[in-house]
């Protein structure tokens, strides 16, 4: 799990990457702004980040219980929600991870277009996983067509898509194929690596930072 802060700016940075059967999507917040925020919420933000540090350490029991504050403090905060499920997913723990996503779609509508359109999509993503160790494959694909639909850049699920064992199931099924064209027509041509007329693979770095 990549956390890391950047120390010239004091921002922790949104890494975005492929680990086991998730994706892992860090959020923190930056530190501008914090005197218009409510006191609640700045504290919030302070019990995210040591999360955050907790999990990268690999203390993944300590981290929860800070994010477990800052929802205290912050209930409707959906990157409270989404990192919580993240954690629960470490823990391996799914039925908690699931309902950690479905609590960000419930309060999504409160978000900035910004986040809720990032963690929207990579809620719905990371609930593939979670449906298909049950067999739903319908559900995987309404889930996936919600992913790729919600995100601005569909090009960080390619590799992944092509390439994951986990996936295997989807890409047997005629529908994968038709999805597939549909972002990227050039699909079945060059399997393996995008399409050459589409935008090329990109990490995701951003920050989340509170309305």
């Amino acid at each position: 799990m990549d956390i890391f802060s950047d120390n010239n700016t004091g921002f922790f940075t949104l890494n975005y990457v492929r680990l086991l059967i998730i994706i892992i999507l860090l959020f923190a917040c930056s530190g501008k702004g914090v005197a218009d925020w409510p006191d609640s919420s700045e504290r919030a933000r302070q019990h995210l980040e040591r999360g955050v540090k907790l999990a990268g350490e690999g203390d993944l029991d300590q981290a929860l219980l800070e994010m477990d504050k800052a929802l205290m403090l912050d209930p409707d905060w959906i990157v409270l929600h989404y990192n919580r499920a993240i954690v629960y997913s470490r823990l391996g723990k799914k039925d908690k991870e699931e309902a950690g996503y479905q609590q960000v779609i419930a309060l999504a509508a409160q978000a900035s277009q910004r986040d809720r359109n990032q963690i929207l999509a990579a809620s719905y993503y990371n609930m593939i996983f979670i449906v298909l160790s049950r067999g739903d494959i319908g559900k995987a694909f309404s889930l996936l067509e919600k992913a790729l639909a919600m995100t601005a850049n569909v090009d960080v699920y390619y590799h992944d898509l092509v390439g994951s064992k986990e996936l295997a199931r989807l890409r047997a099924d005629d529908r994968f194929v038709v999805l597939m064209r549909r972002y990227w027509p050039n699909y079945g041509n060059s399997v393996g690596r995008l399409p050459v007329q589409d935008r090329s693979a990109s990490v995701l770095q951003t920050q989340i930072q509170k309305k």
